[in-house]
């Protein structure tokens, strides 16, 4: 099974050199729930990139649903404890975009019980 945490930033992601996006997850309770390996639960946090402009954020439709910008996910299975008390910086992978191929993909790794494992 799995199970999926959305956040919504309108923060500049900033890509580092290797093209990974920045986050800070503002709950360090969250990142260690999120860090720690489930017996049966494989978690994902996925993180929109929305425009400043609220207005922009969705187009919804009876027909369709669209995004302006971009969102990533990302296992944080193994990552390193911390010892932060407000917020931990994770890194989204560039190749982990959440397009309609990625999100197949995405599910068809859950569904073969393959590990998500973090790499910062």
């Amino acid at each position: 099974s799995s199970s999926a945490r959305l956040k919504g930033t309108i923060a500049d992601p900033n890509p580092d050199e290797a093209g990974r996006r920045r986050y800070d997850l503002r709950d360090v309770d969250e990142y260690d729930r999120l860090r720690k390996r489930a017996s049966t639960t494989q978690r994902v946090l996925g993180v929109l990139y929305l425009p400043r402009e609220a207005g922009k954020w969705l187009d919804v439709s009876p027909e369709r649903l669209a995004m302006e910008k971009a969102a990533y996910w990302v296992s944080l299975a193994g990552a390193p404890p911390t010892t932060n008390r407000t917020s931990q910086r994770v890194f989204l992978p560039r190749d982990n975009l959440l397009t309609p191929e990625g999100m197949i993909d995405l599910f068809h790794r859950i569904a073969r019980e393959e590990t998500l494992t973090y790499v910062p």
